[in-house]
């Protein structure tokens, strides 16, 4: 039981980090939406910052969870 509750709040840290994270870039994803770039390369921006955010947000989670 005491695993699941462990679990239960790495998996709350990790939301918490990636949205964290999210803010940090919704900056960068605004300039890219209102640069000159193409659309396939938008996409692909978009992708990878959702990609960096979320695996980022699962490191912090795991060193919060840790340090806690």
């Amino acid at each position: 039981m005491t695993g699941l509750i462990s679990l239960f709040w790495l998996f709350v840290y990790w939301i918490v980090a990636t949205f964290v994270m999210l803010a940090a870039v919704a900056v960068y994803v605004l300039i890219i939406k209102d640069s000159d770039v193409g659309e396939i390369k938008r996409e692909l921006m978009h992708k990878f910052t959702w990609a960096v955010c979320i695996s980022g947000g699962f490191i912090l989670a795991i060193v919060a969870k840790f340090t806690m």
